[in-house]
């Protein structure tokens, strides 16, 4: 029981961060560009917060911004293939084309 409460408990303080998180990028965005990274991050914490469709949108902004970007044509791959759309291979197949042997 406690091992359950704990983990609770642990999940809860992350996703509160990432909310957290989540708005100071969202803020900084009303005032300035973000860079590569803080759209990757945020990505990154809309699929843990919300869920993988959600980040979507925002996974193809860091291919926008980096186009060889693998952590984003991966996360798009996996997600779109998890919902039957072929259209994932493609992105799998430009992971396996950057991402170093």
């Amino acid at each position: 029981q406690n091992d359950v409460r704990t983990g609770w408990f642990m999940r809860h303080e992350f996703l509160k961060q990432a909310r957290e998180e989540l708005q100071k990028l969202n803020e900084k965005e009303n005032s300035e560009a973000l860079s590569t990274e803080e759209l990757w991050g945020r990505a990154s914490l809309i699929a843990e917060v919300e869920d993988g469709k959600a980040a979507l949108p925002h996974l193809y902004r860091v291919l926008e911004s980096d186009a060889d970007h693998v952590g984003a044509h991966f996360e798009i791959g996996r997600i779109l293939l998890s919902e039957d759309d072929a259209e994932g291979v493609k992105h799998l197949e430009k992971v396996m084309t950057l991402a170093p042997p």
